[in-house]
């Protein structure tokens, strides 16, 4: 698959063109909350017509966790884009006129754009040890609140979606992370049974992952109304103004420090904007909550987290799920409070990281060997750290620079007792009388490689070249649930079944022979053996094992334009054993360039009516290839004890700790003690004042 995206032959949802196709195109909310008091539609060509909730024979709600979004707005709406009905004809230009002359008429009710604490749809905690001790034995306490900004995922390809119902049948093939959620969200919707095939897809980063359940059940409804094949393809700008986004936060902190610098406890408030409907929401807080002290060794612990409706567009999966803020505001919150003291932050983190016994933020244990001590000392000195360090203070022209460092955690896999007790994965491995095998999985091709890493471990357990294992398309009529391609688990939980299978096969064929028939291997998910998760209390493993990386980026700082200049990458990571090395480097750096960007590039805003104001790509920037800075990649020998062939999870892995990196190397180049991000020419003319220049 992977060559025939480079050679521009893979045939995503667009490029399916079957006969007599029609087209759906989406009426949407103008405002951002209000009640729907009359629509009134222009005229139906023949052959064009008209599908809102009316029509809809099973659930008007969208099929994710908690079911609180409708799949077309009744009489109300919660925010700017919210799909109402559905026009569908053969001609585009004609349905976007269709669209756009159609007036609907709203009793506008002021609508919600910041957080507040009346409005929120979960408040969670988890704690152990003993704070108030904390407190009392603290030789330094340090407040503060770090902040993040939303994010958009603008993958190489929109949202796209295609549906065909035969009467009885309903197939959808589209551009998805998840197979088995958009199947239950369509036989939710519409009442009838439905295969779900998945396209090429052109990218992910969890946007193809919650939202395509809304988009499959909008194809469906216009197939079955229809009677035969309809296509719902947005534009790029359809795209930014309607789909999920990564989560706002406000993370609030209070570390206790001995006198020796030693955390005795952190005490955190965490605050995730959630937008108009809950979606995946509730998992993204968990995970931001469960890495609070990220790869620290904290004996006492008290975090809150909370998350709010507004009515904005929802906020929902994304690259890390919540990780990505936790993780930044400890970074920041140890870095700035080194800072304050005159210490160094480096040195301040090093003393505190957490070793192979220690307890995690939820109480699980680290389990494996953690070697981040001696990854930090080996990066030092690969990137000339402490001599760069103290020739960027002097630096008094028209560039100046700053270098700094932060800690990353990974654990792979659905967060508590989610692959043990609720997704269950299975998977098949079939091979043919002519010794040739097939991998039947849910796992997609999303970028990530898995077309060549889950064939390799195959062909490896096997003894086999891997030109003879192929993976299947994804397809829920072949295809056991193995779960949906998120949470870095395609190689960490599937490829596990896979040498699982693989093994099992290798005994089956030493047992009967080389035998001139098929054969096949089922393999179902069990959880090893020791690891414990505590789901009201949220405590315990949250994952069963952990990748961990340093991060050092240099940057340069123009101090006319105050413009970011991110220069070089310095990444030492431990993913266990690389299943292949050139996936791998490709994962890291495309990882690091998207952390980056976030920090620094990636401005996504809300106006006063709760609007997204960067909407098209003219407005909001993202990195291109003269935007790719000089990177340094090292990879750690410690192989991980639950993965396939020692292999631990890496997907989100680079792009957890690159924004807290970056925002220590722009403190050490203007000494300024900023604690949110994106950073911005703007924001940082308005503390300006604070540059020791």
């Amino acid at each position: 698959m992977l060559r025939e995206k480079i050679r521009g032959e893979a045939l995503y949802c667009d490029d399916i063109q079957p006969e007599n196709c029609l087209y759906g195109k989406t009426l949407r909310s103008g405002i951002a909350r209000g009640k729907i008091k009359e629509i009134k539609y222009p005229s139906m060509p023949e052959g064009y017509f008209v599908i809102d909730y009316r029509n809809i024979r099973g659930n008007n709600i969208v099929k994710i966790i908690d079911l609180d979004q409708p799949v077309l707005a009744e009489t109300t709406v919660n925010y700017i884009g919210e799909p109402i009905a559905i026009i569908v004809g053969k001609d585009k230009k004609i349905l976007e006129k269709l669209v756009k002359d159609t007036d609907i008429h709203y009793e506008e009710l002021e609508p919600l754009l910041h957080m507040d604490e009346n409005f929120v749809f979960r408040d969670i905690s988890t704690e152990r040890g003993d704070m108030e001790r904390a407190k009392r034995d603290a030789r330094y306490i340090f407040t503060r609140t770090m902040e993040t900004g939303s994010q958009e995922h603008i993958y190489m390809e929109p949202q796209s979606m295609l549906a065909t119902f035969d009467g009885k049948e309903l197939t959808v093939t589209g551009s998805i992370q998840s197979l088995y959620a958009v199947k239950n969200a369509v036989e939710y919707c519409t009442g009838f049974p439905a295969r779900v095939i998945a396209a090429e897809i052109g990218g992910g980063f969890g946007g193809k992952e919650d939202f395509p359940s809304l988009l499959a059940c909008h194809a469906a409804l216009c197939a079955i109304k229809s009677g035969g094949t309809v296509k719902m393809i947005y534009e790029r700008d359809e795209d930014i103004i309607c789909t999920t986004k990564r989560h706002p936060s406000e993370s609030h902190y209070t570390l206790y420090l001995d006198r020796e610098y030693k955390l005795l406890g952190v005490e955190a408030d965490l605050r995730l904007e959630a937008g108009a409907y809950i979606g995946l929401s509730n998992l993204v807080l968990e995970l931001y909550m469960c890495r609070a002290c990220g790869v620290y060794k904290v004996p006492n612990v008290k975090v809150r987290a909370r998350n709010f409706r507004t009515n904005k567009i929802s906020f929902g999966a994304w690259r890390g799920f919540g990780a990505p803020q936790g993780i930044f505001a400890i970074e920041t919150a140890l870095d700035l409070f080194a800072r304050e003291k005159n210490l160094d932050p480096v040195q301040i983190k090093k003393i505190n990281l957490a070793a192979k016994g220690d307890p995690s933020t939820t109480g699980g244990v680290y389990r494996e060997e953690i070697k981040l001590p001696q990854m930090l000392d080996e990066l030092l000195e690969k990137s000339d750290y402490y001599n760069k360090l103290k020739k960027f203070k002097k630096d008094s022209g028209k560039y100046l620079r700053g270098i700094g460092v932060s800690f990353s955690l990974l654990g792979g896999g659905l967060n508590g007792n989610t692959e043990r007790d609720i997704q269950k994965s299975q998977i098949r491995l079939f091979r043919n009388s002519d010794g040739e095998y097939e991998i039947f999985s849910t796992v997609l091709e999303i970028g990530q490689g898995s077309t060549i890493t889950l064939p390799h471990i195959v062909a490896q357990v096997l003894e086999i070249p891997i030109e003879k294992v192929k993976s299947h398309t994804p397809d829920s009529k072949f295809c056991p649930d193995s779960g949906p391609t998120v949470a870095s688990r395609s190689a960490l939980i599937v490829g596990k079944l896979l040498e699982s299978a693989a093994l099992k096969m290798k005994e089956l064929l030493k047992k009967e022979g080389n035998l001139g028939r098929d054969l096949e291997v089922v393999e179902e998910y069990h959880h090893p053996l020791g690891f414990w998760w505590d789901n009201d209390r949220h405590r315990g493993d949250l994952n069963i094992n952990s990748s961990v990386a340093v991060n050092i980026v240099e940057v340069e700082i123009d101090s006319e334009t105050y413009r970011i200049y991110p220069k070089k990458y310095w990444g030492y990571y431990d993913i266990g054993t690389p299943l292949d090395k050139k996936v791998v480097m490709g994962q890291i750096q495309g990882g690091v360039l998207q952390g980056i960007s976030h920090s620094h590039m990636e401005r996504m805003e809300f106006n006063r009516k709760g609007g997204i104001v960067q909407k098209n790509l003219t407005e909001y920037l993202i990195p291109t290839s003269r935007d790719m800075l000089e990177m340094e990649i090292y990879l750690a020998d410690n192989p991980g004890e639950q993965g396939p062939l020692g292999a631990k999870a890496l997907g989100e892995l680079p792009f957890i700790g690159m924004t807290s990196a970056l925002l220590a190397g722009v403190n050490s180049a203007l000494s300024t003690k900023i604690s949110k991000i994106p950073l911005y020419p703007e924001m940082l003319l308005e503390v300006k004042d604070e540059f020791k220049i």
